[in-house]
């Protein structure tokens, strides 16, 4: 099992947007089936970031 940290989650969400295939999503590639976390404190972090973003599309992404 793996914990992602802020930096590789927000790396994850900006490639997404910007619909390229870097090392975030490289590195989950790897990991293959394993099972992948976040903890309480990077999802707080990531939902502050979208609410300073105002941008529905942000909030979205981050709740996916």
């Amino acid at each position: 099992m793996s914990f992602l940290d802020t930096d590789f989650a927000v790396d994850l969400l900006r490639e997404q947007r910007w619909r390229v295939v870097g090392s975030a999503h490289r590195k989950l590639q790897q990991l293959g089936e394993a099972p992948v976390r976040l903890s309480l404190f990077v999802l707080c972090e990531l939902q502050a970031g979208a609410a300073l973003s105002n941008s529905p599309e942000e909030h979205k992404r981050v709740h996916r």
